[in-house]
């Protein structure tokens, strides 16, 4: 596939029988990758179940370092600052309540004795 001989045939093709051919390689690719997809996830599914080491993968480091040099993403760092926000407002309106709450009240020894 892909070398200069197929090309030369594809493009004695008619446009027809050449969509054809390169959709059933694409069927075929999808296919491959679906099984090793399905055999990945077997795999993990009883590294899990057996409770094993995850294996290490150079994925997860190449992930794992762009996390970190990313930290956040811009919208969860957004999404984190706004919780902050209402959580501060929060405690605020709480302390406010509170105090309005203790001008109100007087200690009980300060009541006149019957």
């Amino acid at each position: 596939m892909g070398d200069d001989d197929d090309r030369a045939r594809l493009a004695g093709m008619t446009e027809l029988e050449r969509e054809e051919i390169l959709a059933d390689r694409r069927d075929a690719r999808a296919k491959i990758q679906d099984r090793k997809r399905i055999i990945q996830m077997a795999r993990e599914k009883k590294e899990r179940e057996a409770g094993g080491k995850k294996k290490f993968k150079p994925s997860d480091v190449r992930k794992k370092t762009l996390e970190d040099a990313k930290g956040k993403s811009s919208r969860a760092q957004a999404l984190a600052d706004i919780a902050k926000k209402k959580d501060a407002s929060r405690r605020r309106a709480a302390d406010r309540e509170d105090d309005d709450d203790d001008d109100d009240e007087r200690p009980v020894a300060d009541f006149p004795a019957r």
